[in-house]
This record gives structure tokens, sequence and C-alpha cells, in this order.
């Protein structure tokens, strides 16, 4: 699925850029981000009849390349993760009334991370907003007191910002900005044991900082 989003994307910047669509478009432009984000995780295990609930919170530093077009009025881009990101590791001990007492060690890697977005500008000064939606890849590494561990999941997000643009020429601009994340809550079970399931959902906000190029 994320291999199809990805063809699609292209495929509609290719569009874009071609003679007679380049024509109706002001520009369109190429460039590198880096963001970094705290996101609070929230998950619920439930081992037989037992629920356990507990929530970490995770911290990313990562980089990301983007392709845009300014249709005037509104500007529309893909984002892409080129590499996997690490989150730290989130460390919870369990108590007696589980099947069984110990302690959890998880962190996640993304990696097959694209998002699109658009761009509106609402003044003068550069300001503007920003909406987009996301597909990735969620890969567990996990050492657990039940033992076994999870399969990878596809998760989608959903994400708002507010930021500032500014033209360092008349080709080259800089962007910063604020955003809220939103992913959609996933459910995994145990690959050991299907008594085991775990049920997560989890948001935050980064902060990023953009240079790119117009064409």
């Amino acid at each position: 699925m994320i291999k199809k989003i990805k063809a699609l994307a292209i495929s509609v910047l290719l569009v874009f850029s071609s003679s007679s669509i380049a024509n109706a478009l002001d520009s369109y432009a190429i460039g590198v981000t880096a963001s970094h984000g705290v996101f609070e995780a929230t998950g619920t295990e439930t081992v037989a009849s037992n629920k356990e609930s507990d929530s970490g919170e995770l911290e990313v530093s990562y980089g990301s390349v983007f392709a845009e077009v300014d249709a005037g009025a509104l500007v529309l881009g893909v984002n892409v993760i080129p590499m996997e990101v690490d989150s730290n590791a989130v460390t919870n001990v369990r108590d007696a009334t589980m099947t069984a007492s110990g302690t959890n060690t998880a962190s996640v890697t993304i990696a097959d991370y694209m998002e699109a977005y658009v761009l509106l500008p609402i003044s003068d000064y550069g300001f503007f907003v920003k909406a987009g939606i996301s597909t990735m890849d969620v890969q567990t590494k996990e050492n657990l007191a039940t033992g076994g561990n999870y399969n990878d999941v596809d998760m989608e997000g959903y994400h708002v910002g507010f930021g500032i643009e500014k033209d360092m020429d008349s080709n080259v601009f800089i962007r910063g900005a604020v955003n809220y994340h939103d992913f959609d809550e996933l459910s995994v079970t145990n690959t050991a044991n299907s008594d085991i399931k775990v049920e997560a959902d989890m948001d935050g906000y980064s902060a990023s900082l953009s240079i790119a190029r117009r064409f």
C-alpha cells in the first residue's frame, strides 16, 4: 500500500510539471526539513481478562525531503522521510495482577513515512497554515515480561501546523513551523500468545525548519 501511495504521489508531481499544466502554476519547489518531535503514547495491554494501561513519552529527531507546487491560493506538497527513525526506549514495570509481572522495555522505528499536505498562506508577512495526512510503517522493538513480540503495523496520521516563510532571495526560501500530529489507534496481538493484546494511541507536537529552492 505504501509503495502504491508513493508511486501515485510521484506521478502527480510529474503531471504538475508537464508543460501544459506547469504554465498554470506559479512555481514548484524542492527542499529539506529538520524536525524534532515529542509524542505521548498511551497503551492498554490485555492479558486474558486482565488489563493494564500506561503511557510514555517518545522523542525523535529526523530529517525529510519535500517537493511541492504553488497553485496560487494553495501549495500542494509531498514530504518523505528517506531513512528509518528510531525513538528513545520506554520502560514500565508490570504489577502482580497481570499474568507475568516484571519490566517491559520498548521502542519503535518509523520507516517508509510519506505525507501529502496542503499549505495555505494567510498573510502578506509569510504566515501560513498547513494540513496533511501521512502513512508510515511502525516497527516495534520490545523486551516483554510476558515474552514474545508484536508484528510491525502500518499507521496513518493527521497533521496541522502553523508557521512562517521568508525568502532568502528570488529562488531560495526558509520556513519554520510548529505542528500537531494525531495518529490512528492501533491494535496488535502478541506473536507468542494470542491472549495478549495491546491497543495504543499516539499524538504529539513537533517543530520544523525547512530550506528549499523554487524553480
